[in-house]
């Protein structure tokens, strides 16, 4: 798996130019930076799933991002790169804020 995120945060790239493989939504949302929860839902809904399943998936996401994360650490060589480990989790912790799923 690569990771553009160090190129983020060392401004060589720009937010815009971040896209992923895959798109939500109906609009096909492919930028990272403009996903949001509800994009699941309408997703969910085009592929005919509920909404609590939708909402439960996203909630699971986030309750084991950060065993994942620590998982994934454990695992790294003791010379990996900190700044490309901090950029990640930084993204993370940013988009999982994003995706929170309002009450």
């Amino acid at each position: 798996m690569l990771t553009v995120q160090p190129s983020l945060v060392a401004r060589q790239i720009e937010r815009r130019q971040m896209r992923l493989a895959i798109a939500v939504d109906t609009r096909r949302h492919y930028r990272s930076s403009e996903i949001q929860h509800r994009h699941f839902l309408q997703s969910g809904d085009m592929a005919d799933l509920s909404k609590t399943l939708v909402v439960n998936a996203v909630d699971e996401i986030g309750a084991n991002a950060g065993a994942a994360l620590e998982k994934i650490e454990s695992t790294l060589p003791g010379d990996f790169p900190a700044d490309i480990d901090a950029a990640v989790k930084d993204a993370v912790a940013t988009q999982l804020r994003v995706l929170q799923m309002p009450p």
